[in-house]
């Protein structure tokens, strides 16, 4: 039930009804608050008391609040109780029914306006009728008024009234009534069972007996005329003694049975009236006893009064004749589950009856066998029907079904969707009664339909006509204020204590309210009725709402210097999660956080060690010797209490859950430790040892009673009603067992909502000023018991922050730890040490990194982060980025060379490069993505970078390139993983199969970034990391720092294109002084390279490839030293000479596309080796190739070849050379053999295309 509040001011008269919807706000403070926002005013008082004072408001109840202080209400002075024998005259019917007038000494005035008592009768005059009260009794007068009085229909002038007489006047009826007694029929079932009548209808008709015994008689007197003989009499007597006996005893039948009819219908007519008085006689008896009922016990009620058929047995009337009527009866509609009525027609007359229903149904909704739901405008009726018990008023229709008690639902006004809702609310399964009251269109479907102004009542095909009840709203609001509870003053200051600036001492003492036995609060001492609790109760018994009941309870008593809380939570945080707010919670774990629980577990571990070595330190035995003899040297020392909700679910995620918590409750009361454990089911959940341990047990409703003679001793617990969550039992170590109710303070419902309301049941008052949404009650205790002790000095906190979920920079007082020659990139939470800092890296501390982890995982940002912070330590990387997460860093200063999986034959540029550094100690190899390294490289060349990073990684101390290996599976399948002493493991998008292979690793929570790192001087199970969860952006041009621009990479891609006028000027003679023909660059720097294959050179490539450009090339180098013979076509003028003689001055023959005319081109090779010149030749790859040229007698070595565009290794076999593949067709890209290596090589184009 809601909290009504009735708000006065400086004057009594002006006054508002409020009503406190959702949940009331524990104490005074927070009422204050809500008044403020909704009227404007900021003070108010309870008595003499201002509501900020009050400690704890009823959650229900009525409540007299005003702007300035009143007295308290003598106690020496009894309230006046009514005169039991008092008389009083009431109007019982008519068009206003319910005033009454106290028939006290003296005179009296009875009319329609001016009047002692008035009535609104349009019947009656101004001043219609005097009434006189004096020893001799009670008389009315009649002043001369238009339609006088009347007493039993006759008028008269005046009149002695006696108790239970009354006279009319106008339309109404006045009554003179004593003590209202219950004298509600005992019968009150509906229907009633038909009343009997005593004398049968007779069994024969009457008419034929008498035709029987009339017709012989009047034929023997016609003959007696006739014949004058007296033998014809003899008919006349024989008729009368046949027929005329039986028609006289048929007649005497008849009348004893209309006369019992009669009297059944007079009955009849009884016990309906009985069932449902007037509505003014109905009104003086609820006065008297609002639990008294006054209709029948079925769900229907009465809207009015008319004649109806008697209800006596069909069979029991005359054959032929009409049912009995019975006259001025109440007519009875049903309103049960399921039924839907219409009240239609006037709208004010509409709105009597339904003031009139409400009056009707006041004694079942008092005795709460009845809800009555309110919905639409009801402003036609008093404030007052919102404080009656069982009736809500509602904005919108509740769902169809939780009806728990009979429901009947008005629906007020012409709303077509709030009609809707109704209807379909009364055509639910299971659904209430339903009244619409004057809706705008009428249903076909309703069970019944009522016209309030001509009072026509429809049920099915059956039409009647009534008087409809009628009750006004002055009647009804003055009725109700008479039986509701007049409003008080709630609790006092002498029952509210002041609040300790400080707090309470917590060194011998822990002890807070938990509930109440009755008038008597039950308080719990973790001190001494500990030092341990144990909490078990069934799923909604109120396990979670005493949990939060109890940790308030502490935090208002005791500051956060005196009292710490550890918070478990296995429901996710949804039953102790919002008491993180206060100052006295220094962690709170719950089962969402991943890793939460098992790094609260190590938390505590590692504080016990810290308390153990406290009290050695200081020489204390236990916690209250620390603490008492603490000096100024001293740490505070704040009673630490461990709060594990659903610890069964703790021990079976956690298995050394159940282990580490035995060690706390075994050494946890010398150290100031608690615990406070709640589970389901304790059975099998908490072994012996920790049971041993724990003093007190407090169970709440349970499932079986087993489990609560082992806990209590007594099976009582599993007798708790379901009904009412918070029914509990304590048992103190070997003490009695004690029954309390919990105390309902951290209950997290709906938030407060006060409505202010003028006389009438309308729209609530409009808020003054812009009204801020209101928090929850709990998140408002919580905020106030974080406000209590702020001034206090709060210890610091030894369990470390947990690892925040985002990371987008460091802490400034995290890169101050972070080494000169490191670089910060993320944060390391070491639990066992109690604190967190900098997680770096650095490639003298870390020279063999493996990070794995899915793509998702944070790898990437990781990785770019680390290479924006080669600078800071004068180092450089080269990166084989296999899965492509570093390729915008390609071209940044920091990188010594970048190689794609595109371009996997360049990896062999970055191993030469790498064997030849093993003296620079500031070069970082980071390879990623092996997968991808497969994938693109043929197995030899996989192989061989294989090999090279394990023979890396074998590397110990010492100068040489660091090692960073990141990569998801198959950087786990790498040589090179197993001898990385330092891994980092993100877990994030790793599936099992992925994790399968993973060493046993602390559990941390999957999200970007949140890693474990295992490493030599880690535990087992690793360190939790958080990494930098936002990437670095490579610098561009403009950003480098002064010398970046003239760092040259050491490895770099080869150009796509490059001609001839790029050569240096000194380097475009014909020959080289060493026999070496410049062709181009190479790799890994670019620099230009020429080729000397001594004294026959063989260019091998397919067609495209450039074979006949790089002779061009060489030609148009050589000038006139130099014939070009272009076999398979005819002669050109650039050959010059004879076909097959190169004339004198020819030093160098060029032979293109050697393969398409193999004779000729021996004889050329012929010729020249007989001349002594050297020969360049081209050809087309082909396994025939050394058959049909003598290559393989006329070439020095592999060295004489170079291949352009190869697609396979064996190209080139023949002739001793094994070329490696290329990812891509670069028109004169090629790979040769300089000194026993390979070299790929750009050869250029004779002329520029521009």
């Amino acid at each position: 039930m809601a909290l009504q509040l009735t708000l006065t001011g400086c004057s009594p008269e002006v006054a508002w009804e409020a009503c406190l919807e959702g949940d009331v706000p524990s104490s005074g403070a927070g009422l204050a608050a809500l008044l403020a926002e909704t009227t404007g005013l900021c003070i108010w008082f309870l008595g003499p008391v201002p509501i900020q004072r009050i400690g704890r408001l009823p959650v229900h109840g009525h409540l007299l609040l005003s702007t300035t202080a009143l007295p308290l209400p003598r106690s020496d002075l009894a309230p006046a109780q009514p005169d039991a024998r008092a008389l009083h005259l009431v109007v019982v019917e008519g068009p206003d029914p319910g005033p009454r007038l106290p028939l006290l000494r003296g005179e009296h005035t009875i009319g329609r306006a001016g009047a002692d008592m008035c009535v609104a009768d349009p019947g009656l005059s101004r001043i219609h009728a005097r009434l006189v009260v004096d020893a001799l009794g009670v008389r009315v007068y009649d002043l001369d008024s238009g339609n006088g009085i009347s007493i039993d229909g006759q008028r008269v002038s005046e009149s002695i009234l006696v108790e239970g007489g009354g006279f009319s006047a106008g339309e109404s009826t006045f009554t003179v009534m004593g003590a209202a007694t219950d004298t509600a029929s005992a019968d009150r079932s509906w229907p009633q069972e038909p009343l009997p009548v005593e004398a049968p209808p007779p069994t024969g008709r009457v008419l034929p007996q008498a035709l029987g015994a009339l017709l012989p008689m009047a034929v023997g007197l016609g003959l007696f005329v006739a014949t004058g003989s007296w033998y014809f009499l003899a008919f006349c007597v024989i008729g009368l003694a046949t027929g005329g006996v039986s028609a006289l005893s048929g007649l005497r039948e008849r009348r004893r049975h209309l006369f019992s009819l009669k009297a059944a219908v007079l009955v009849d007519e009884g016990r309906r009236r009985a069932l449902a008085l007037p509505p003014g006689e109905a009104a003086h008896r609820f006065r008297a006893n609002p639990t008294s009922p006054t209709g029948p016990d079925s769900a229907v009620f009465c809207v009015g009064r008319g004649d109806a058929a008697a209800n006596v047995p069909s069979g029991a009337r005359i054959r032929g004749a009409a049912p009995p009527l019975a006259r001025n009866v109440p007519c009875f509609l049903p309103c049960g589950p399921g039924s839907l009525g219409i009240l239609e027609g006037s709208v004010p007359a509409a709105h009597a009856l339904v003031r009139s229903l409400i009056l009707r149904l006041a004694p079942e909704l008092f005795n709460g066998t009845t809800t009555l739901i309110l919905t639409g405008d009801a402003s036609f009726l008093p404030v007052e029907v919102r404080r009656m018990p069982g009736v809500s008023v509602l904005d919108r229709l509740p769902s169809s079904h939780g009806f728990s008690t009979r429901t009947l639902v008005l629906s007020l006004g012409p709303d077509a969707s709030a009609c809707a809702a109704a209807k379909n609310l009364a055509a639910a399964p299971s659904g209430p009664g339903v009244v619409l009251v004057c809706p705008r269109d009428g249903s076909q479907s309703a069970t019944w339909s009522v016209d309030a102004g001509s009072g026509r009542v429809v049920r099915g095909q059956e039409t009647s006509f009534i008087r409809p009840d009628r009750l006004g709203t002055e009647v009804l609001r003055t009725l109700l204020v008479s039986v509701l509870p007049e409003p008080g003053f709630g609790p006092l200051p002498d029952t509210v204590p002041e609040p300790r600036p400080h707090g309470a001492d917590a060194t011998r003492r822990l002890a807070c309210r938990i509930g109440c036995n009755g008038p008597d609060p039950v308080e719990l001492d973790l001190v001494a009725d500990g030092p341990h609790l144990l909490v078990a109760g069934t799923t909604g018994s109120g396990k979670s709402e005493l949990l939060r009941s109890l940790v308030l309870g502490w935090c208002q008593e005791y500051s956060a210097a005196e009292l710490a809380l550890m918070l478990v939570d296995f429901k996710g945080g949804s039953a102790l999660g919002p008491l993180g707010a206060l100052p006295h919670v220094q962690s709170l774990a719950t089962d969402l956080d991943g890793d939460g629980a098992s790094r609260a577990l190590e938390s505590l571990g590692a504080e016990l060690r810290r308390r153990e070595a406290l009290l050695a330190a200081a020489g204390a035995g236990d916690y209250a010797e620390y603490r008492s003899e603490a000096g100024a040297g001293r740490l505070p020392l704040p009673r630490l209490v461990v709060v594990i909700d659903e610890f069964r679910v703790l021990g079976t995620e956690l298995p050394d859950a159940t282990d580490r918590i035995v060690r706390l409750a075994t050494i946890g009361r010398s150290l100031g430790v608690h615990l406070v454990l709640a589970t389901q089911r304790p059975q099998g959940a908490v072994p012996a040892e920790l049971r041993a341990n724990i003093n007190s047990v407090l169970c709440l409703r349970l499932q079986s009673e087993f489990e609560s003679s082992e806990l209590l001793g007594t099976p009582a617990a599993a007798g708790l009603d379901p009904a009412m969550p918070g029914s509990a039992l304590l048992r103190r170590g070997t003490g009695m067992v004690v029954g309390f109710r919990v105390d309902d303070r951290a209950s997290r419902g709906n938030p407060p909502k006060l409505l202010v309301y003028g006389s009438r049941l309308g729209q609530p008052r409009a808020a003054t000023g812009q009204m801020p949404p209101r928090e929850h009650p709990l998140d408002e205790l919580v905020a106030t018991a974080a406000r209590r002790f702020a001034p206090s000095e709060i210890p610091e906190n030894p369990f470390p922050r947990p690892l925040p979920q985002l990371l987008p920079f460091l802490p400034r007082r995290i890169l101050g730890t972070v080494p000169g020659t490191g670089i910060g990139l993320g944060l390391v939470d070491l639990v066992a040490e109690q604190r967190s800092t900098g997680w770096w890296w650095s490639p003298g501390t870390m020279r063999r990194l493996a990070v794995i982890g899915h793509p998702a995982s944070g790898v990437g940002p990781l990785l770019g982060n680390l290479l924006a912070g080669l600078p800071r330590i004068g180092a450089r990387a080269f990166v084989l980025d296999g899965a492509g997460y570093l390729a915008g860093w390609a071209t940044a200063p920091q990188i010594a060379g970048y190689v794609g999986a595109a371009e996997p034959e360049r990896v062999a540029d970055v191993i030469g490069l790498l064997a030849g550094a093993d003296t620079d100690p500031a070069l970082v190899l980071l390879v990623t993505g092996m997968a991808g390294w497969a994938g693109t490289m043929d197995s030899q060349a996989y192989a061989e970078l294989d090999g090279f990073l394990a023979a890396q990684a074998r590397r110990s101390r010492g100068p040489g390139p660091a090692l960073v290996l990141a990569g998801d599976r198959d950087a786990g399948a790498a040589k090179a993983y197993a001898l990385c002493e330092h891994r980092l493991f993100l877990p994030l998008g790793s599936g099992p199969e992925t994790t399968i292979g993973w060493p046993r690793l602390r559990s941390v929570a999957k999200i970007p970034g949140r890693s474990v790192w295992v490493g030599p001087e880690t535990p087992l199970t690793g360190h939790a990391v958080q990494l930098l969860t936002v990437p670095a952006t490579p610098p561009a041009p403009d950003q480098w720092h002064a010398g970046d621009q003239q760092r040259r990479p050491y490895c770099l891609p080869l150009p796509h294109r490059i001609t001839a006028a790029e050569l240096p000027v000194n380097s475009r003679s014909a020959e080289c002084a060493s026999g070496r023909y410049l062709v181009g660059v190479t790799g890994p720097d670019n620099r230009w390279w020429s080729w000397g294959p001594g004294a026959v050179g063989l260019v091998l490539g397919r067609e495209g490839m450039g074979k006949s450009t790089l002779l061009l090339l060489l030609a148009a180098n050589l000038g006139s030293a130099a014939r070009l013979f272009r076999l398979g076509q005819a002669a050109t003028a650039e050959e010059g000479g004879t076909p097959d003689d190169p004339g004198k001055e020819v030093r160098f023959i060029l032979i293109d596309d050697a393969d398409r005319d193999p004779s000729r081109a021996t004889r050329l090779l012929e010729r020249a080796a007989s001349q002594g010149l050297s020969v360049v030749l081209t050809a087309r790859p082909s396994a025939s190739l050394g058959y049909a040229l003598p290559v393989g007698s006329v070439l020095r070595s592999g060295e004489s070849v170079l291949v352009l565009g190869p697609i396979g290794r064996a190209e080139a076999d023949q002739l001793g050379f094994r070329v490696p593949e290329l990812s891509r067709d670069v028109p004169g890209r090629g790979v040769a053999l300089d000194e026993g290596r390979v070299r790929r090589i750009q050869c250029l184009f004779p002329v520029d295309p521009d």
